[in-house]
């Protein structure tokens, strides 16, 4: 068959030597998407950190405004109840009273 084909070692070679290009220019590319992958993975695992750090501001920024609402009804309750009995008619009273009409209200009765 050599006598047949007296290029064919050279075709392999070509051939051979075609492939170890590819094969080369191949790595390269999964090398460059490989680094590619590597930046993306860090960019995200910052933004997962920076996330975790707002969520944490959040709800302490939420703990803090739950914290402040429960003394403002505590400050309600205790000054309702400084005031004297609270009744259920004085509770419809304030229900049926405009806000401005209640500051109004306990101006006159703190002036009597």
């Amino acid at each position: 068959m050599p006598a047949l084909y007296p290029n064919t070692p050279d075709i392999t070679q070509a051939a051979l030597s075609s492939i170890e290009q590819r094969l080369t220019i191949l790595t390269l590319a999964i090398e460059r998407q490989s680094a590619q992958i590597g930046r993306i993975a860090d960019v995200l695992v910052d933004l997962r950190n920076r996330s975790d750090w707002n969520a944490a501001q959040v709800g302490e920024l939420l703990r803090i405004l739950a914290a402040g609402v429960r003394e403002i009804r505590e400050t309600q309750v205790y000054s309702m109840l400084d005031e004297g009995p609270v009744t259920v008619a004085d509770l419809i009273q304030l229900q049926s009273v405009p806000s401005d009409c209640h500051e109004q209200g306990r101006l006159q009765a703190q002036a009597a």
